[in-house]
């Protein structure tokens, strides 16, 4: 009599409970603990006994972390690098995977509200210019999110200028190749400075020492430019005295160097920065579910088994609700619909309400934050339906920018859909 064969053994892994979807999405590969990311130490990785570690960014993975565990894979959901010690995990002959560009979408959404609202206010320096002009974007990192931005403000009509020396190399020996849309003239960091109206950074963090460019303080005291300053890569990519000397309203930041601890002194009326956010600028429920089935997939690897993730549920789409009382001009018009599908301006105004709280609370509040976040659409789910498109009337056929795309096409390059607002049953 034949017997059925029993599932292999499911080793036991410790995961960051904040990782969206996790128990679900692990469990038919994997058994796990879900404990928060903070809280996740050596000790208790030798209690558990697990032998898969699956992480976000809040939790250091060294030598110090994995020593004497039963450690054989470590993960980690999101698309940065920088807090895990790869050599440590080599050493040990411990596997690794992480999800890179799992959340390029949602980060080049957040950059985009961000430029758009801060463009509409028309004070300097955020008076970024389109065709014509000989100060452009500058995107520095031309990766999974610089290539998406650039996509996207190429068609509305800014000018875009990249620094990106380790993949210029690479283009240039012929060992990687760009699709069409994304060739550019790759040019040297000091020279982009000097041509861009605003600088958005999209690199890892890498330090002296340990890497050809290191961008570890890529912007500090000696390199400011005197364009606006973009960053939703990672904090200690800009230096916190640099920003300190920075001229009012010139920097744009969701990452810090420090954070949790941020610079609060820079959150201050009339600082160096115009829109603050808590690390927040990759956080919509897709971006989120991207990470999580990424790391399924490298998981299975691992493990020599099939990927078993349950059919994607089609995503809803809903109509966009913007609020357009005293809306002055196709940019704000284009900064609303933006800020409904992005909350650009609550995040802000969370950010600098920590300051309400004492120092010593400030960093954990920081982190609660993130944590509770509300996880956002991307503009795909939002529809510009009829009754909108009424409203926006005045200013449909008007140019963003001086000689770019207008509003009515600037609408449909950012993302959103004219389809009906549907939803999946």
């Amino acid at each position: 009599m034949l017997r059925a064969m029993s599932p292999p053994p499911r080793p036991r892994a410790l995961v960051d409970d904040a990782i969206v979807d996790a128990r679900a999405a692990l469990s038919p590969l994997v058994e796990p603990v879900l404990a928060p990311g903070a809280a996740i130490d050596r000790r208790m990785l030798l209690e558990t006994g697990a032998e898969i570690l699956i992480t976000r960014s809040v939790t250091r993975v060294d030598e110090e972390l994995i020593a004497g565990t039963a450690l054989r894979f470590v993960a980690t959901a999101t698309a940065g690098v920088d807090h895990v010690d790869r050599e440590a995990l080599r050493a040990r002959g411990v596997g690794f995977a992480s999800a890179p560009g799992c959340n390029a979408p949602a980060v080049v959404h957040w950059v985009l509200t961000a430029l758009a609202s801060a463009c509409a206010r028309g004070e300097p320096p955020w008076r970024l210019a389109a065709r014509g002009s000989r100060r452009g974007f500058a995107i520095v990192g031309y990766g999974n999110v610089g290539r998406r931005l650039a996509r996207r403000l190429r068609p509305l009509g800014v000018p875009v200028v990249v620094s990106d020396p380790p993949l210029a190399r690479a283009v240039a020996r012929g060992e990687t190749t760009l699709e069409p849309r994304d060739r550019c003239e790759f040019l040297p960091l000091d020279e982009l400075l000097t041509r861009a109206a605003v600088v958005s950074l999209h690199v890892p963090l890498t330090r002296p020492g340990a890497d050809r460019d290191p961008t570890l303080h890529l912007l500090s005291r000696a390199r400011w430019p005197a364009a606006a300053v973009i960053n939703t890569s990672r904090g200690a990519v800009v230096a916190n005295e640099a920003l300190r000397e920075a001229a009012p309203g010139h920097a744009i930041l969701d990452v810090w160097e420090g954070e949790p601890a941020l610079p609060w002194a820079l959150l201050q009326p009339g600082g160096p920065v115009r829109y603050a956010s808590h690390h927040v600028a990759g956080y919509s429920r897709a971006s989120k579910q991207n990470a999580t089935r990424m790391i399924h997939h490298a998981l299975a690897r691992f493990l020599g088994r099939r990927p078993c993730l349950p059919a994607e549920r089609r995503r809803r789409v809903e109509r966009l609700e913007v609020e357009l009382a005293g809306c002055d001009g196709p940019m704000d018009a284009l900064a609303r619909c933006l800020q409904a599908s992005c909350a650009l301006l609550e995040d802000d105004r969370r950010t600098r309400a920590l300051l309400e709280r004492p120092p010593s609370e400030r960093a954990r509040a920081f982190e609660s934050l993130r944590r509770a976040y509300p996880l956002r659409g991307e503009p795909s789910q939002y529809a510009i339906d009829r009754a909108l498109v009424r409203a926006l009337t005045p200013w449909l056929d008007r140019p963003i920018f001086d000689g770019g795309a207008a509003l009515s096409h600037a609408l449909e390059i950012v993302g959103f859909t004219s389809s009906p607002p549907t939803r999946a049953p």
